[in-house]
């Protein structure tokens, strides 16, 4: 819940941010406010508040209503002025919520996610085949990953093929605005860091990741989930330029069984943005300021009709 309109005091503010209370820590109004990162998303492809640290606007953000960051208002000022910078007042902290605490890390002090739908994540990647055979290939790779471009931090999600032993990985990628889809080759920009008046861009990333959903069935022996650094890139940096930084995400494989049966290999990953070094926040040179999007992955096998003696 955000933070009342009037009365404010340090027991509201401590409880809103989770770090003690009123009776039982010494609480710094300075160092509340040096350390506190604003981070709202807004719904469709509208940029997110001014009164964020810095804007974010994302083209393909998933379903709205499982977007989930920051309640910012003027109160707090724009960018990192205001509630970040001196002087500093209880009444820059009136309607204030830092957000879902779900995924955010632990020294952090808010976080964006997105992507966690499971029919209208970020990315959505299908591969669906049928053969006769007993062994059936089908499985999905994806690479997600950001670059900065001068004043500009752009998050993309790659649809990609690769060999690997026996395995052909590939799918068809579709990413979604709402339930708005819309499907891709190549990369695909999927949102964008900006910094407008007062607002601060991160300097650093590194990578960090959760797994939603990993299972297989039929003729698969899991979802053959795999995690890696993404080809020519990085997983972290502490300059942000044209090097990649991100994930090769890649499952499913070869499913084996008789004619008449199939099997599916399901992956469901947040991928975590862990941005730093945010000129204005204090302690963003250590603790991140996250940004998770989703991508799922689904493989399957449909291994026909007929007779064959597997």
């Amino acid at each position: 819940m955000t933070i009342a309109s009037s009365n404010v005091s340090f027991s509201s503010i401590a409880t809103e941010l989770g770090v003690g209370s009123s009776s039982g820590s010494n609480l710094s109004l300075k160092d509340l406010s040096d350390e506190q990162m604003k981070m709202p998303i807004a719904s469709g492809t509208t940029a997110s508040s001014e009164y964020g640290t810095f804007t974010l606007t994302m083209s393909h953000g998933g379903s709205n209503s499982m977007r989930s960051g920051s309640t910012v208002v003027a109160a707090q000022g724009q960018g990192v002025n205001g509630l970040n910078a001196s002087p500093y007042a209880m009444s820059e902290w009136v309607g204030f919520d830092p957000g879902d605490t779900t995924y955010k890390p632990a020294n952090s002090t808010a976080s964006i996610f997105m992507g966690t739908n499971t029919t209208y994540p970020n990315a959505f990647t299908l591969n669906s085949v049928i053969d006769t055979g007993c062994f059936v290939n089908s499985a999905c790779t994806n690479n997600v990953y950001c670059q900065k471009s001068g004043n500009t931090i752009t998050i993309y999600v790659q649809e990609t093929t690769e060999s690997q032993g026996f395995v052909a990985y590939g799918g068809q990628t579709t990413v979604y605005n709402h339930t708005t889809s819309t499907s891709i080759t190549g990369s695909q920009a999927i949102g964008t860091i900006t910094a407008g008046t007062g607002q601060s861009l991160p300097t650093s990333c590194v990578m960090n990741n959760s797994t939603l959903t990993s299972t297989g069935g039929g003729g698969f022996f899991g979802s053959g989930l795999n995690v890696a650094t993404v080809p020519g890139g990085t997983t972290s940096t502490t300059n942000l330029g044209s090097t990649k930084v991100g994930y090769k995400i890649r499952s499913g494989g070869i499913s084996e069984g008789a004619p008449g049966t199939s099997g599916f290999a399901i992956a469901h990953v947040l991928v975590h943005f862990d941005f730093y070094g945010v000129s204005g926040v204090t302690n963003s040179a250590s603790a991140p300021m996250r940004v998770s999007v989703g991508l799922r992955q689904s493989s399957y096998a449909d291994h026909g009709s007929g007779f064959n003696s597997c």
